[in-house]
Formats: C-alpha cells, structure tokens, sequence
C-alpha cells in the first residue's frame, strides 16, 4: 500500500476529513503511476463523500486517459 494510502487511512482513524486537496493527491499519483481504475476508485469515493471534484481533479483524470492513449475515455 503506497504511503498516500496509509496516510488516508490515518487521518480517517484520527477523525480528519480528507478534502478536495488530499483526494486531488492520490488521484494525481495513481494516474501518474497508470493505475486509472483505482484512481476512478478515490474518484468515486470522493463524490460520495460529499467532496466535489475541481479543476484538478478532472485534469489530472484527463492527463492520465491521454497519458494511457484511451482518448475516448478523457471526454
């Protein structure tokens, strides 16, 4: 498990709300690193935590189906 991971699961056990900034983070590094189906995973659970995706979000999800040349998948 990367140590973003671990961090997000220490600060939901200590009771800190993880937000747009820390989601932002771990899909960006999981993009990054060509694992697209779990950063649609922490995408997901971003929006079901109530955490509305920004600009960020959908640029580093758009980089990283470009990045995979899975075109049709960015738009």
């Amino acid at each position: 498990k990367s140590n973003a991971l671990k961090v997000l699961e220490e600060m939901k056990l200590n009771g800190i709300k993880p937000n747009e900034v820390t989601y932002n983070s771990i899909i960006n590094g999981f993009m990054k690193n060509n694992e697209i189906n779990n950063a649609l995973k922490y995408f997901e659970e971003m929006k079901l935590n109530g955490i509305k995706p920004d600009e960020i979000t959908y640029s580093s999800i758009i980089n990283g189906f470009m990045k995979n040349k899975e075109i049709n998948n960015a738009f």
